[in-house]
């Protein structure tokens, strides 16, 4: 039984936690042309015209570092899940809900132009992308540890994307004050919610019991997930995730729209202070896809032993038996829900030495308000420019889930 969860569970390394260079380290630079991502009343200092995948940017933080699932062993890297570490060693280094999240922006058009009366206009058509999981330390001990009594209910993961098409202007009203906004037309692309509202197992020698609450809602007409018999009640059918495939149909999964609003404030020359509020909006998903997992008194399936193995082995044997472990049971699709966007409050400073303006130091606040997940970001840091197109920065940040 341990080693069916076991080798279950290693598909969550998948989501190995680690911090990669996000826009908010822009933030700090003087050159930056996208500098409106993150205040929409800061404007480029030059107009530009990018084509196609001329920005892209992605990242990925969590609330455990990469040791907390990666393990160092005399045979090599291995995952927590694997017999040389200890479950003590793993469940220590481990938080009560473990916080997982990912973001991508690729830019396929972007235009800024400057205009009479210092207006600067910019226009970018850009594909988005979020990705969050909040994974409960239970769910961790259960694969790892087996037999036991867990409870699961605060599992959740979403996965979504949409084609953005944003307009936006800036303006310096006078020395002291700029503002700007950004309005955005969204067209999603796809929307994959799994959640557990009530998830508690228990689990002996050779058999399951579990009442269980969980529901997936996918929204993308491109793809389409078949069914295949159920492996616990063979007369039922169910969701076959394992095998998904692609439909000709290209039209979006919802509609929605969102707006970005900024304000800059120099106290004194060398001194700015901005504050913004970035994706206030929402998006109209349709649901084509739904399945409910409503479980309770199951029975263990049995399947064949798997010895610890590379870390790619491990996880495609973990996404076969995860698909015979849970089942989602297909139910009338057209479900519709307005989700609202994972909104950001960005609140930065910056100070320039007036002996040398082309240093500078300063910190940014970031504050994520989501549905799935909330969390925060604080990152300080110095810029030195010195020639007028070339910037280098220096920083530092931390961050915390709620």
């Amino acid at each position: 039984m341990k080693k069916i969860f076991t080798s279950i569970s290693i598909i969550i390394v998948a989501m190995t936690s680690a911090t990669a260079q996000s826009m908010q380290t822009t933030y700090f630079l003087d050159n930056n042309m996208y500098s409106y991502r993150i205040n929409p009343a800061i404007a480029s200092e030059k107009g530009f015209v990018g084509i196609f995948l001329n920005n892209l940017n992605f990242t990925t933080g969590s609330s455990n570092g990469v040791n907390s699932l990666i393990y160092h062993t005399p045979n090599g890297l291995v995952t927590g899940f694997n017999s040389a570490v200890t479950p003590q060693e793993f469940l220590d280094n481990l938080k009560d809900r473990n916080r997982f999240n990912a973001e991508e922006n690729i830019a396929l058009l972007s235009i800024g132009i400057w205009t009479k009366h210092d207006f600067f206009n910019n226009i970018e058509v850009n594909v988005r992308g979020y990705q969050n999981a909040g994974i409960p330390k239970d769910l961790f001990g259960m694969l790892k540890s087996g037999i036991g009594t867990y409870d699961l209910s605060r599992t959740s993961v979403n996965v979504q994307s949409y084609l953005e098409v944003a307009y936006g202007l800036s303006k310096k009203i006078n020395d002291k004050v700029s503002f700007g906004f950004r309005l955005k037309f969204l067209a999603g692309l796809e929307n994959l919610n799994v959640s557990a509202t009530n998830a508690n197992f228990s689990i002996e020698a050779q058999s399951l019991s579990c009442t269980s609450d969980l529901t997936l809602r996918c929204a993308a007409n491109m793809l389409k997930i078949p069914t295949k018999p159920s492996v616990q009640v063979p007369s039922r059918m169910v969701l076959d995730y394992g095998h998904i495939g692609f439909n000709r149909d290209l039209t979006p999964s919802g509609y929605g729209g969102a707006a970005d609003l900024g304000i800059t404030v120099k106290p004194v020359d060398e001194l700015s202070i901005s504050l913004a509020v970035l994706d206030l909006g929402a998006v109209n998903w349709t649901y084509n896809v739904v399945g409910l997992n409503q479980g309770g008194g199951l029975n263990c399936v049995e399947m064949s032993d798997i010895s610890d193995g590379a870390i790619p082995d491990e996880m495609k044997a973990a996404w076969e038996r995860l698909q015979e472990f849970v089942e989602f049971t297909p139910q009338e699709a057209g479900w519709k829900s307005l989700e609202l966007m994972p909104v950001n409050l960005n609140l930065g400073i910056r100070y320039r030495l007036p002996a040398y303006e082309r240093l500078s130091f300063g910190a940014l606040g970031t504050y994520r308000i989501n549905k799935y997940l909330r969390f925060w970001e604080v990152r300080a840091g110095a810029a030195v420019t010195p020639i007028d197109w070339f910037s280098i920065t220096a920083n530092y940040g931390c961050n915390s889930n709620k």
